[in-house]
């Protein structure tokens, strides 16, 4: 048998995918195909509903079975069971029975069961179990399928609306994850790859998971479109928050009612993509919100009938069919029955504006814009958001550039001493290539380098910024003033969920003039989640203080074990302090040489032993600088009041970033006086 594929670049599905992106052609998922008996397993879908205190949870399973035989079926039996990683089945016998099954029909089947103190998952403790379903006959066993299980629940306040899809809802609680605030410590992420594109190998995605733990982050939103489903396993399985993004991003078409007849054009293919983007990933306890799509335009509109009301059943879609988990959409902000108020790129005065009980929980679906040298202002973001449970927390654009490996030409060179210079970027570990981006491959019109936005290199390779993200994302937070560090003790808070801070070491180094002197471990740092704790650090410090000697504290909480994809010993928070010390004051001597200063025509000139130089009396710039008979400066230092661009300069921000006439400020600059004393 033949079995042939027809791949099309364009579709009438083109319009819903001009997501920022390189345009990759052909299919980027693994394709195969599947042999079930005639019985078998059409669908299921998995409920976890916790109990007030959340310690128990009741398993609520809804089972589909299809007959494709040609006759009708009876007598079906269907078994759950829940396997820890022992293999133990902690279900307790759960089963459903299936009376009969019509010659190509469905039959219905509903599980409930009780399971005792299960082992809870969150992106702190992704406790997984693994559940079997199985259908038997009357024969034997005619089928068994499994997937991973978490345990876990997602409480919210749905928004609710009248007839005419207005928010009727007056207060929400915050969201929350086994009965805990979610805070969500995030990013975008895009499939791709510096060599394969879109077709992302599975160690690649092993590597971000990874890199993500390993950096504190503990949310992705699929930005924009359904990922890999290696992906969601590794992310139910080491612990991170999905934002599952439909594949849906069409930014003005659908604006214009009266000229696309959107209902007529667009609509069934809108909702096929919403449906296909849950049922396949319903199941996922990493999938934690549902997002209908991205930029589909219009921004911020209350009108519940755009585009023929596609958007809003969209939206309502995943309301009907999963009340557990929220629903978002950045452009409709808080109407028509989202469940989170969606924004990008706020300013920390706007996130703290959102910031109070009641208000609609608030999420930055993409913040701190992380293009080029960039995320120096994410400590202020985070000290809004810190300010109120109601703030969820955002995911940062974006995780990775995205690049693709361009072969250097032979006998090729670089010149970047002009305007608008190619901006190649090399790696040691791909010689021979750049990082290419728009235009590299000849497309025109091009976003040129807009795609390279990450944290990390397209091999992977974390940026600077990185670090300061890990810092920002800790849960462990390390405060004191000068009394209590002379005292030796420090303060703490734990702002895990789930996690005590006795999970982890705590280490304390002293530094003398920026060398380890000393070092040890701090005891008793038994902290509970959300709590305040004052630690004792054993330090001492030297009899013997020199003049000028500075001291400070290091404290870094360290993993005890390999956890998560980072071995023992990995650090996961730290704090650093100045340490009070009565050191002697450093006392200058005079400078025994003598110093004269002379007047010329144009210039002063100042000598010394073995040194001298002029000051420009038009310009007030040094004009040389000569020490043991050489020439060390030239031409002197001068005030400048503009700088280079950096990449999140261009674009929109160039609009109201710069005004050029800083640029040649000085040009023409005047000198009122010059004084010698």
């Amino acid at each position: 048998n033949l079995l042939g594929v027809e791949v099309h670049k364009f579709c009438d599905g083109t319009w819903f995918e001009n997501q920022d992106m390189i345009y990759d052609g052909g299919i980027f998922r693994d394709v195969f195909l599947t042999s079930v008996p005639l019985v078998s397993f059409a669908d299921y879908t998995v409920v976890t509903d916790l109990d007030d205190n959340y310690e128990n949870a009741a398993l609520n399973l809804n089972i589909s079975v299809r007959n494709r035989a040609s006759v009708a079926v009876s007598g079906l039996t269907i078994e759950a069971a829940v396997l820890d990683e022992a293999g133990n089945d902690i279900s307790g016998g759960a089963s459903a029975t299936v009376s009969s099954v019509g010659s190509g029909e469905l039959a219905e089947a509903k599980i409930s069961q009780k399971i005792l103190k299960p082992a809870l998952w969150s992106a702190e403790h992704p406790n997984l179990y693994a559940l079997v379903l199985t259908l038997k006959s009357s024969q034997g066993v005619i089928e068994t399928i499994s997937a991973q299980l978490g345990f876990r629940e997602i409480n919210f306040t749905s928004t609710e609306v009248d007839a005419n899809y207005r928010v009727t809802t007056k207060y929400w609680d915050p969201i929350r994850i086994n009965g805990q605030p979610l805070r969500i410590k995030g990013v975008d992420r895009h499939e791709t790859d510096l060599f394969y594109g879109k077709a992302v190998p599975q160690a690649t995605a092993e590597e971000d998971i990874r890199l993500m733990k390993r950096n504190n982050i503990n949310g992705i939103r699929t930005s924009h479109y359904s990922n890999d489903s290696y992906l969601y396993w590794l992310a139910n399985k080491y612990g991170i928050y999905i934002m599952a993004e439909t594949n849906f991003e069409c930014h003005d078409p659908l604006r214009f009612n009266d000229v696309w007849n959107a209902k007529a054009m667009f609509y069934e293919l809108g909702m096929d993509r919403t449906e296909t983007a849950f049922q396949r990933l319903k199941n996922n306890p990493s999938v934690v919100i549902w997002s209908i799509g991205n930029e589909i335009m219009p921004s911020h509109t209350d009108d519940p009938n755009i585009a023929g009301g596609l958007y809003r059943d969209m939206v309502w879609y995943f309301k009907r069919h999963d009340p557990t988990r929220p629903v978002h959409d950045e452009g409709f902000t808080d109407h028509i029955g989202v469940d989170m108020y969606g924004q990008m790129y706020p300013d920390p005065n706007t996130i703290a504006s959102h910031a109070g009980d009641g208000q609609m929980p608030y999420m930055m679906c993409e913040y701190a814009h992380a293009m080029g040298n960039s995320v120096g202002a994410l400590k202020d973001d985070w000290d809004a958001i810190r300010r109120s449970d109601n703030i969820v927390g955002g995911f940062i654009w974006d995780w990775v550039d995205q690049s693709r490996a361009v072969q250097i030409p032979a006998n090729s060179y670089d010149y970047y001493a002009q305007d608008d210079a190619h901006k190649n970027l090399y790696a040691d570990r791909t010689p021979g290539y750049f990082f290419g981006y728009g235009g590299d491959w000849g497309d025109q019109p091009n976003d040129n380098s807009f795609c390279q936005n990450g944290l990390v290199s397209a091999d992977r390779d974390p940026q600077p910024e990185l670090a300061e993200v890990k810092y920002q994302y800790q849960n462990f937070w390390f405060s004191g003033d000068a009394s209590q560090v002379s005292n030796r003790k420090v303060s703490v808070y734990n702002e895990s969920n789930f996690t005590n801070l006795n999970e982890y070491d705590v280490e304390w180094t002293l530094l003398r003039n920026g060398i380890k002197i000393s070092s040890g471990k701090v005891a008793d740092v038994n902290v509970a989640p959300k709590q305040r704790a004052e630690l004792s650090v054993p330090y001492t410090l030297p009899r013997s203080i020199a003049a000028g000697d500075e001291f400070q504290l290091n404290l870094s909480v360290l993993q005890k074990t390999e956890k998560d994809l980072s071995p023992a010993g990995w650090e996961v928070s730290y704090g650093q302090f100045d340490v009070p010390a009565s050191a002697p004051k450093v006392i200058r001597k005079a400078a025994s040489d003598s110093v004269s200063v002379t007047e010329n025509a144009g210039d002063y000139t100042v000598s010394g032993k073995d040194f001298s130089f002029s000051l420009s009396k038009s310009s007030g710039q040094m004009l040389n600088y000569t020490y043991k008979g050489e020439v060390l400066i030239e031409d002197g230092p001068a005030p400048n009041f503009w700088r280079g661009y950096i990449e999140n300069d261009t674009g929109y921000a160039s609009q109201w970033t710069f005004d050029s006439n800083w640029r040649g400020a000085m040009n023409g600059a005047r000198i009122n006086g010059i004084r010698t004393s």
